[in-house]
Order: structure tokens, then sequence, then C-alpha cells
């Protein structure tokens, strides 16, 4: 009696005792192969385990839940924890609670005398501190100079400081405005050459790097070389390799062509084949061996139909889906 291999049913009716088949149960959507569970998708576990099922979410003790992909461990849920301390990491979100009772205590005393004083929507002078009030009145003093090397300097001494020590960095017939200027003034003809040679440029070089057109000359260029398409032109190399592989060919079909004396050729081919089938016929029985052949053919045959009646018949049993 053939085994079935799917069976299907309601869960409760699941047998204690199942075969090594498929059970799949109609209304719980479970997947069954013999007596383990092949559907859990939420497993609680001490540890993570060491041999992992992918598609699985795994919660450990913390409350993490990960999944495995099949190659690394994927966190789903992060842990939580009930108060936040210096333990808590990046990966773990604290409760409602936990961040609630860590802002309490920053604001009622985690920041000193100012704990008291966030509750209020004003606070005076007077209500604050005189370490807090120096720090405070310092701050307002420091705003109108600077810091550091520059301390007790206004912002327009510094400037003026800054702008001597690029004059004075400056070749001597440029310490001035002016005699930049006129120094300007003195080259006009250098410029108008600058400028005459800069026409001559763009006259050359017009349309490079317009509106749709390359960027620089070498671009310009390969393009104009891409556009001929010079590269499709055959070379005088691949022409004469191309007459000598024609000129091979050639001599290989005069032998293909030749007569039944010429070996290779299709004739002599033919010719010595027609020889071979005449040997192997004067020792063939035609009506003796076909026979044979058939009877043989035929034993073989049925042997080979019984066989597979009887296994295709076991298999249509084994895919009919059973119930329970």
């Amino acid at each position: 009696m053939a085994t079935k291999l799917v069976y299907c049913g309601l869960k409760a009716n699941l047998p204690a005792v199942r075969e090594q088949a498929f059970y799949l149960t109609t209304d719980s959507r479970e997947l069954y192969f013999g007596d383990k569970l092949y559907t859990e998708p939420v497993r609680f576990v001490p540890k993570r385990e060491t041999a992992p099922a992918q598609g699985v979410l795994y919660i450990l003790p913390s409350g993490l839940g990960e999944v495995y992909d099949g190659s690394a461990w994927k966190t789903v849920i992060k842990p939580t924890v009930t108060k936040i301390e210096a333990g808590v990491t990046d990966e773990q979100i604290a409760t409602a609670k936990a961040v609630k009772d860590y802002v309490d205590n920053l604001v009622t005393g985690g920041i000193g005398a100012l704990g008291a004083l966030a509750k209020k929507d004003e606070v005076t002078e007077t209500e604050l501190g005189d370490a807090l009030k120096k720090k405070i009145n310092d701050a307002a003093a420091q705003a109108s100079t600077l810091v550091g090397e520059d301390a007790s300097k206004s912002a327009r001494a510094i400037a003026a400081e800054e702008v001597a020590k690029i004059v004075d960095g400056a070749d001597s017939s440029f310490d001035t405005l002016k005699e930049i200027a006129d120094w300007i003034s003195g080259h006009k003809t250098d410029a108008a050459s600058m400028n005459s040679a800069i026409k001559a440029l763009e006259a050359i070089v017009k349309g490079i790097g317009g509106e749709g057109e390359p960027a620089t000359v070498v671009a310009y260029v390969t393009a104009a070389i891409d556009a001929l398409k010079i590269g499709d032109y055959a070379k005088a190399a691949d022409l004469t390799a191309a007459v000598a592989r024609v000129s091979t060919l050639e001599t290989k079909m005069e032998t293909v062509n030749g007569g039944e004396d010429v070996d290779g050729s299709i004739a002599k081919a033919l010719k010595d084949a027609k020889a071979y089938a005449d040997g192997l016929a004067a020792n063939y029985d035609a009506k003796g061996a076909a026979d044979g052949a058939l009877a043989a053919a035929k034993t073989y045959a049925d042997g080979k139909d019984t066989a597979m009646n009887t296994r295709v018949t076991a298999v249509e049993s084994a895919l009919e889906v059973g119930t329970f």
C-alpha cells in the first residue's frame, strides 16, 4: 500500500503519530513534516541559535528580536531598558518612563540650582547665582571685542592692521591704491595686445565648447574623425590577410571537388563508404537478424512497460492528498 506524501485537515484532527509526510492544517495554516513544525514564525530562545533557520524571528530574554538572513543576524526588535544609565547603548531603545525619569532628574536636580528655575516662565537677575551672573556679564563684554591675540582690540583696529600688512608686503611701487591705478593706466598697450591675442585665439577655436560642441580642441578633432568613420575602413594588413585566407580556401575546395583517387575529396569518401557497406552486406542475414532483433526489442519493452506501470501507480497514489 502506497504512503501518501501530503495530508490536509483541521488542526484539531492532526494525528498524534504521523508518517514521514507533509501535514497541512487548513484552519491554522501550519505545515508539519511528520511531527516537526516548519512554520513557526517566532521562537523564544534563551540565547542566540548556532544553527538558526531563515525567516524566523528569535526573541532573547533581553527583548532583542533578531532574524537570520543566511549570512548575518539582523535586528528587528531592539532590547528595552527601564533606566537610562552609563551602560545603555545606541542599539537600545529606552521605554517612555525611563526617558521621563531621566529628564525629570535633570530638571529637578541634575543641573543644580537651575532645576527649580527651569519650571518658571520668567527668571529675574536676582534669582540667578553669582557665578552664572559673572559668566553672562563676561560674555556680554566680549561681544564688543575679539579674543585671543586680538583681545581688547576693536574690529576696526584689526582691519586697519591687516590692510597695512598687505601694503607692507607689496612692491614699493604699489604701496598705495593710486600707484596701482597709475600702473594700470601706463600699461594700456599691454592690455590691448593681450586682448587682441585672445580674440585671435577665439576666432581659431570658434564653435569649440559651444552649445552641443566638444569642450576642448582634442575632443573636437576626435569627434570629427569619429564622424568620418575612418576607423570603419579596412586596413591594408587586414586586406592582405583576407586574400591569403581566400587563397587557402580555394586550394581546399579543389581537394574537396577532386576525383575518386584524391584523398579528402567527396568522391573518394563515397567510394570508400560504398565498399565498406558492400562488405557488411555479404555477412548479413537480413531476415533472420531482423526477426531476432524485433523479438528481443519487444521482450525488453514489455518488461520496461510493466515496471513503469508499477512505479506510476505508486506515484499517483502518493500524490493523492489524504485527509485527517
